[in-house]
């Protein structure tokens, strides 16, 4: 995907996502459970540490590789009985593939607009939520997430669903005061979809 920005631009952006542990490694950002991994990559830096040929179209351009990759029971995900390489070639198995592709990336929670003009009348709990708001900046909402979770494996809160309340509100909040996607949520969630129109047109 040719993206606006160098792909790393993004990756703060991608939040958590349920059921996947979200965690990145130099160029690379990756959501991993027992069955699937998706990756984000910068494909250039990786096409130049393995001196792989890079299209002279993708020369000096922002390469974002986006991958969803299917670790183990691939029958029970695909809900097939058995997979061989000739699916690879079935149309529907494709249109499958594709769809995983697509849904996956959906399942993401993605970093919101804030939005920096209050309403007109504000509450004692809402000034500190809008405060919250704008001090947690969108490129900084998943470090918020972050901690919460370092809290958590340090065991400081009273309870696992103290926990999950501390983290559902925090949410909470972003949405509340938020106006959308960023610039760049918006950007990649397009370029996702074209990528999978031009996959069917192909």
């Amino acid at each position: 995907i040719n993206m606006d920005y160098v792909p790393e631009a993004y990756f703060p952006y991608l939040l958590d996502c349920s059921k996947y542990e979200r965690w990145t490694r130099q160029h690379t950002l990756y959501y991993e459970n027992k069955r699937k991994t998706m990756a984000f990559y910068n494909k250039s830096i990786e096409c130049k540490g393995k001196r792989d040929y890079i299209p002279p179209e993708f020369l000096y351009q922002n390469v974002l590789r986006y991958e969803l990759r299917f670790r183990k029971r691939l029958c029970t995900q695909f809900e097939m009985p058995l997979i061989q390489a000739r699916h690879l070639y079935n149309e529907d198995f494709y249109l499958e593939i594709n769809n995983h592709w697509l849904m996956e990336y959906k399942k993401i929670n993605k970093a919101m607009k804030t939005i920096h003009t209050p309403l007109k009348k504000l509450t004692h709990t809402q000034s500190i939520e809008y405060l919250i708001a704008i001090l947690i900046t969108p490129d900084k909402q998943n470090e918020a997430i972050n901690i919460l979770a370092k809290l958590n494996k340090e065991n400081r809160f009273t309870t696992p669903k103290e926990y999950s309340r501390a983290k559902h509100e925090l949410k909470a909040i972003m949405k509340r005061f938020s106006s959308g996607n960023n610039e760049f949520i918006t950007e990649l969630n397009t370029k996702v979809e074209e990528g999978i129109k031009q996959g069917l047109e192909s």
